[in-house]
């Protein structure tokens, strides 16, 4: 399952914290976002904002909201955030250089208690508590994607949210969403879940950036934590399937060859099998400096925040599966993977004809786009012998691309 993940790209760490006796997530959340009708409290969420850029389709606006703070902690929850933004704000990195760029929203939320770690995640108002990693064994922080969507929205904008858990560890981690905050560019997006970080009181700027580049940037881990890389089944209209630009599973590294010489092996949390471009980084090491590649798409994305859409080419498009194709048995996991520069992207996988998954993802459209979407087929439906998916990519200027496979089904 760790392969999948990381091979789609959905979710970023840094730094590991021990919680102790700590009681794992009851459940999932976040599979829907709530209306003011049924969490009205959230709707009523005071929000304090420093607005330097007041074009909020070209600034990047970062939301705060908070998880497990009560009325009487709510002081605490505003000096951390003022302090995380004053970090943010004065080291040698993106959000420095570009000070007029960003906006940044704090939402006092308040919770009945300050329960994070009881696995109950009814008793705070974002559904905030923390998961057991199988590989690692580390306590994860998470919580509810539709209750974070809701309390943000009482923002003016929100590219990305920062929700801080009111504890003292966790792993902090990156979540891409399903969508913006307002209706796509492209195709009738239903209500979506805001791109979000999660930290603990212990993180401080370094890691928000680190976690950032997950979110906002599109990077992957370039640290490892042990064990071989073995990829999905992936086919691709691109030559290489990994998407983020800081990672790849060409030792050579001719993906980044123009702005960085080489590759040294590890990414993605493996210590084998894929590799990063070799130098010190924040992806890496989270209180080193970016390092060229990182620094580069760090750029591109600001960039195409500040500048009108531009027509870039077709949208990268992959089919990622869980079992090789010649001989599929079971249960089959099947993900549609759209990319782009700089443009919404929605895509489609059919099987023998028939739609089987479609939906849609995107942000502003001056931000880079990743779409990724899975289906688990059940194959024992279908009778045995080849069948042919059909992967097709769409982005907001309407070009479009496709990728197809032929699967062997052998139960």
């Amino acid at each position: 399952m760790r392969a999948w993940i990381a091979m789609l790209g959905v979710l970023g760490t840094a730094g590991c914290d021990d919680l102790g006796d700590a009681e794992p997530c009851d459940g999932y959340g976040g599979g829907t976002i709530p209306s003011c009708n049924d969490v009205p409290e959230l709707c009523s969420s005071p929000v304090t904002s420093t607005v330097l850029q007041p074009d909020l389709e070209r600034a990047i606006d970062i939301v705060f909201v908070g998880d497990g703070f009560t009325e009487a902690e709510l002081p605490a929850y505003r000096d951390r955030v003022d302090d995380l933004i004053h970090r943010l704000r004065s080291i040698d990195d993106y959000v420095a250089s570009h000070p007029i760029r960003f906006n940044f929203h704090r939402v006092d939320v308040i919770s009945p208690t300050s329960h994070l770690t009881n696995g109950d995640r009814t008793d705070t108002a974002l559904g905030g508590c923390v998961r057991r990693d199988s590989h690692s064994g580390d306590w994860w922080l998470d919580s509810d994607g539709g209750l974070i969507s809701l309390a943000a929205h009482r923002a003016p904008d929100a590219d990305v949210v920062v929700d801080l858990m009111n504890l003292d560890g966790g792993r902090p981690n990156a979540d891409p969403g399903t969508g913006p905050m307002v209706p796509s560019t492209v195709g009738n997006a239903a209500p979506i879940i805001p791109r979000t970080v999660r930290i603990s009181l212990e993180d401080g700027g370094e890691t928000v950036l680190h976690e950032l580049g997950h979110a906002l940037f599109g990077l992957a881990d370039e640290y490892s934590e042990g064990g071989e890389y073995h990829p999905a089944w992936a086919f691709s209209t691109d030559g290489d399937p990994l998407v983020q630009p800081n990672v790849t599973l060409d030792r050579h590294g001719r993906k980044w060859r123009a702005l960085v010489d080489g590759a040294e092996e590890g990414g993605l949390r493996y210590d084998e099998g894929v590799y990063h471009p070799g130098r010190s980084c924040r992806m890496r090491n989270a209180t080193e400096p970016f390092c060229p590649v990182c620094k580069d798409r760090i750029q591109h994305v600001l960039d195409a925040f500040a500048q009108p859409l531009a027509n870039d080419g077709p949208p990268r498009c992959a089919i990622y599966l869980s079992q090789r194709p010649d001989q599929v048995t079971g249960a089959l996991s099947a993900a549609v993977i759209g990319y782009d520069e700089n443009v919404a992207v929605l895509g489609s996988l059919r099987l023998d004809d028939e739609l089987v998954l479609d939906g849609t993802r995107g942000t502003s459209p001056r931000s880079f786009e990743l779409f990724a979407v899975t289906q688990v087929i059940d194959t024992t439906a279908l009778a045995n012998g080849a069948h042919a998916f059909v992967a097709r990519c769409l982005d907001g200027t309407g070009l479009v691309s496709e990728v197809s496979v032929t699967i062997t089904i052998a139960n």
